[in-house]
C-alpha cells in the first residue's frame, strides 16, 4: 500500500477514501480476495474507522467488495462468467451510446455547426484508416469513405420524439474525445497502464455524454467502473489496440456515420472480451 494520507483531505472524506479504496482494487493493490480490516485501512489511510466503514458500503453496493456476515468485507473475485455477462451488456449500451452521439454529431454538421473535421486538426491524431492500414489490422474503410451510401442512413436518422433539439456532441465534446486520445496516446507510449486504465474509462464516459441521454448516462458509470476492473487485468496487452480502436470510433462519430460508429463501439467491446477471456484461460505464474 501507499503512504498517502488522506486524513488532511478538504474534499468529502467518504468520498476520497472511497475513491481510494477503488482505485487499489482496481490496480490490484487489494488482490482478489484479500480480507479487509477497517482499523489496518483506517491507519494506512491516516482516517478513523467510520469513513473506511461507509466506504466498503458503497463498494459492496458497487460489487468490488463481498461483506459476508461474521467473516467481514473482502475484495470480491470477477469470474470468467460476470466478465462474459458485463461484456454482454456493454456491447449493447456502448453500440447505442455510440450511435446517438454520431446522430448528433451529424445533426450539428447538416446545421453547420462544426464543418472541420475532427481529424484534421492540430491535435497530431492522425488518421485511424492509416494506423490501421500500417498495423494491417482494423476497419478496411473509414465513415469518409463510405460517406455516400451512408448519407441516406443518417438522413433517416433525424431527431426522434426522445432526442433534444440542439443537444449536440459539438466542439466541447469533440475537444475532450480529442483530448483524452492524445493523453492516452502518450501514456500508452510511455507505458503508464494505469492512466491508460483511467483514460480509457474516460473515454467511454466521453462517449456517453455525446449521445446526450440521460438515461444511457446514468448506466454507464458504473458499467464502466466495473470494466476498468477488467481492463486493468489486460491493459498490458490491450493498451496499444484499444487506443487505435477508440481513434477509429472517434472518427466514425465525427463522421456522423450512425451504422459505423455502433459497429466499431461493439467490435472494440468484442476485441475486449476476446482478450479477457484469453487472460482467464493463461496458466497463473508459479510461486518463487
Amino acid at each position: 500500500m501507499s503512504d498517502m494520507t488522506l486524513g488532511a483531505s478538504h474534499q468529502t472524506l467518504r468520498d476520497e477514501v472511497t475513491a481510494e479504496l477503488r482505485r487499489r482494487i482496481l490496480t490490484g493493490e487489494l488482490a482478489q480476495g484479500e480480507r479487509l480490516v477497517e482499523d489496518r485501512l483506517a491507519a494506512a489511510l491516516g482516517v478513523s474507522r467510520n469513513p473506511v466503514r461507509e466506504s466498503i458500503r458503497v463498494l459492496a453496493a458497487e460489487g468490488f467488495i463481498q461483506v459476508v456476515p461474521r467473516i467481514g468485507a473482502t475484495v470480491a473475485r470477477l469470474s470468467a462468467e460476470e466478465g462474459e455477462e458485463l461484456f454482454d451488456v456493454r456491447m449493447a449500451v456502448e453500440g447505442l451510446a455510440a450511435r446517438l452521439a454520431a446522430r448528433k454529431r451529424g445533426l450539428a454538421l447538416a446545421a453547420g455547426l462544426d464543418s472541420a473535421s475532427g481529424l484534421d486538426c492540430a491535435s497530431g491524431l492522425g488518421s485511424a484508416s492509416s494506423l490501421d492500414s500500417a498495423s494491417g489490422s482494423g476497419p478496411t474503410s473509414t465513415p469518409s469513405s463510405r460517406s455516400g451510401s451512408r448519407s441516406g442512413s443518417r438522413s433517416r436518422s433525424g431527431p426522434t420524439s426522445g432526442s433534444r433539439p440542439g443537444a449536440d456532441p459539438g466542439p466541447d465534446t469533440s475537444t475532450r474525445l480529442r483530448q483524452v486520445l492524445d493523453q492516452a496516446k502518450e501514456a500508452v507510449e510511455s507505458g503508464r497502464l494505469e492512466e491508460v486504465a483511467d483514460l480509457n474509462t474516460a473515454f467511454h464516459l466521453a462517449v456517453g455524454e455525446a449521445a446526450g441521454n440521460s438515461y444511457l448516462a446514468l448506466m454507464m458509470k458504473p458499467m464502466l467502473q466495473r470494466a476498468q476492473w477488467i481492463f486493468s487485468q489486460t491493459a498490458a496487452v490491450r493498451a496499444p489496440h484499444s487506443w487505435q480502436e477508440h481513434l477509429s470510433l472517434f472518427e466514425a462519430i465525427e463522421a456522423g456515420d450512425e451504422d459505423e460508429a455502433q459497429a466499431r463501439a461493439v467490435a472494440h467491446v468484442a476485441a475486449a472480451r476476446r482478450s479477457f477471456l484469453a487472460s482467464t484461460r493463461a496458466p497463473k505464474p508459479a510461486n518463487d
